[in-house]
C-alpha cells in the first residue's frame, strides 16, 4: 500500500508532520463541499415514532432528535465514500486534527459508522484513497493520513484486541491508574466545543444535535463486515445506529 517498488510513495513512510495544521484563520467552516446526507424514508419515520413513544414512557436519550446523518444501507455508504474521495479527501490531511466550533465535520469522511455496521469494507476505502492519489493526483499527505487512520489505527487496534483477549482491555502496560470515564448524566450533550474538554464530553461531542442514541458511541471498529444488513434488533436498531455519532 502506497509503495513504489521497495520504497514508500513520495520517499517518506509518514506525512504526519504535514497533517497538523490549525484551521484557517477567520473562518467558521472549512471550504469543502458538505457530505451528502441520506434521504429518510418510511423506516426512519417508523423508528422516530418508536423513539418518541419510548421517550413518553420515560426512557431518557442522549442528544436531540433530528434528520438522520449516517448511512444505514450500502448504497448510501458507497455514495458517501465516492463523494469523500472526490471532494473532501484533498483537504482531509492538513486539518485532520483541527477543530472549528462552527464546523462539526471539517473534511472528515463520516464513514466510521458505515465500517462498524458492515456497510463498507475498510479495504474498499483504503484502495479507493490510493487510486485517488495514483490516478487523480490527490495530495499524498492526505491520502497517507487517511489510510493510516484506517489500517494503522482502526484495524490494527481491532486486531490487537482480538489477538490478546481475554483481558487485553484491562491491561495497563503504561501504569496509568485512571479508568475510562462513563457517561455523565448531568452534562449537556449540546455543550460548547471550546474550553477544557472533560473526557466524557469527548465521548459525547458527536451527539449534538444529531439525534438520539440508545447507547454511547464507541471508538472500537470492525475490521471486516460481519454485521447483517440490519443488525440484531430489527429496523429500529439499524436506523438508530445510523444516527449514532461517528467520525
Amino acid at each position: 500500500m502506497l509503495v513504489d517498488g521497495d520504497e514508500p510513495a513520495g520517499g517518506r513512510w509518514s506525512f504526519d508532520s504535514d497533517n497538523r495544521q490549525p484551521p484557517p484563520k477567520g473562518v467558521d467552516r472549512l471550504d469543502v463541499p458538505p457530505p451528502p446526507m441520506p434521504r429518510e424514508d418510511e423506516i426512519d419515520a417508523e423508528v422516530r415514532a418508536d423513539l418518541d413513544r419510548w421517550e413518553r414512557e420515560g426512557i431518557r436519550f442522549v442528544g436531540r432528535d433530528g434528520p438522520r446523518r449516517f448511512p444505514v444501507i450500502t448504497r448510501e455508504a458507497q455514495a458517501r465514500l465516492r463523494h469523500f474521495l472526490k471532494h473532501r479527501l484533498p483537504r482531509f490531511g492538513p486539518y485532520e486534527d483541527a477543530m472549528l466550533a462552527g464546523d462539526p465535520w471539517l473534511a472528515h469522511s463520516l464513514l466510521s459508522s458505515s465500517f462498524n455496521l458492515g456497510l463498507l469494507d475498510p479495504m474498499a476505502a483504503v484502495r479507493g484513497a490510493e487510486q485517488a492519489y495514483r490516478r487523480h493526483g490527490a495530495p499524498l499527505p492526505s491520502v497517507e493520513g487517511f489510510i493510516r487512520q484506517i489500517l494503522g489505527w482502526r484495524d490494527f487496534v481491532w486486531h490487537l484486541d482480538w489477538y490478546f483477549e481475554p483481558g487485553y482491555q484491562r491491561r495497563r502496560l503504561l501504569g496509568v491508574p485512571v479508568p475510562q470515564p462513563g457517561a455523565d448524566p448531568g452534562q449537556r450533550p449540546d455543550g460548547p466545543h471550546h474550553g477544557p474538554a472533560r473526557p466524557a464530553r469527548r465521548h459525547r461531542r458527536g451527539t449534538r444535535p444529531g439525534g438520539k442514541a440508545l447507547r454511547q458511541p464507541t471508538v472500537t471498529s470492525v475490521s471486516r463486515p460481519r454485521a447483517r444488513r440490519r443488525p440484531a434488533g430489527g429496523r429500529v436498531a439499524a436506523r438508530n445506529a445510523g444516527r449514532t455519532p461517528g467520525r
